[in-house]
């Protein structure tokens, strides 16, 4: 993960929880249409993560596993089928090439996407999947992208020696901000500050390490943003105040995000 990659990514879901938070945390079973945020020239990555977060939004279980048990299985089930010898080579085969290649990051993001785009295309024409949903194909695609990064996890994370120095610095800056950021200099009410959420909070954060799988981690901060949801909205129904929004969302996110222990290993997002 590049520190630019970093920041894109981390500001996109920031940016997307926020403009949501307000509906959310009112509402969480809505299922009301949310504002899309992809811009006319994202790359394909950033429209997946788009699309992932929009879907995942409007469920009603919004932080449902993004790859869950019975879809892994699932396509593990079809991929051990004979006809499918030539997409079991294919994923192979990829895998093998792109391994023996260089990191370049520019250049390993777009073959990833291509071969996940070709891949999923070709799914879409294949008896395996004849009379699927769209949810089962979508599904089938998230099965692929978490089988692949899982096998490329130590070649595309982290692994140009350039973006771990700069990401370094970054955590030695995260590092001196811990020491003496407080809850008022956010401007976080002292009706939602409870360290006991705030540490429910943390340990999902701390869980993204557990997973090699890029929608895996997600989801993760999904769960992170859960708690401070349920948080927000239970102590604006104690005191009797208004249902909080952005406003009062994303300064706890960051507050809980800067807080969290062995921060280094939590940031280890997306390649």
């Amino acid at each position: 993960m590049g520190l630019a990659g970093f920041r894109t990514v981390l500001t996109d879901i920031l940016l997307f929880l926020s403009l949501s938070a307000s509906k959310f945390v009112s509402d969480p079973t809505s299922v009301s249409p949310i504002p899309r945020l992809v811009h006319p020239l994202a790359s394909p990555r950033k429209l997946r993560l788009n699309k992932f977060l929009q879907r995942r939004m409007e469920n009603a279980d919004p932080f449902a596993s993004s790859t869950a048990p019975l879809t892994w299985h699932d396509f593990l089930e079809r991929m051990r089928q004979p006809s499918a010898a030539d997409f079991v080579k294919a994923i192979k085969s990829f895998i093998v090439s792109f391994s023996n290649n260089a990191p370049d990051p520019e250049r390993d993001s777009a073959a990833v996407q291509e071969f996940l785009a070709n891949m999923e295309m070709a799914f879409r024409a294949h008896p395996l999947w004849a009379g699927c949903s769209e949810e089962e194909l979508e599904s089938a695609g998230e099965g692929l992208e978490k089988y692949v990064m899982t096998k490329l996890y130590t070649r595309v994370f982290a692994s140009v020696p350039d973006d771990s120095k700069l990401d370094e610095q970054l955590f030695e800056k995260i590092g001196l901000v811990q020491q003496f950021i407080r809850p008022e200099q956010l401007d976080i009410k002292t009706t939602f500050q409870n360290e006991t959420s705030w540490l429910l909070a943390q340990k999902e954060l701390q869980k993204i390490n557990m997973y090699k799988a890029p929608r895996d981690k997600l989801v993760c901060i999904l769960n992170c943003c859960k708690v401070i949801n349920n948080l927000l909205l239970n102590a604006s129904i104690a005191s009797n105040e208004d249902p909080p929004g952005a406003d009062e969302f994303l300064p706890v996110l960051i507050y809980v995000t800067l807080k969290v222990r062995s921060l280094h290993d939590c940031l280890n997002l997306f390649c």
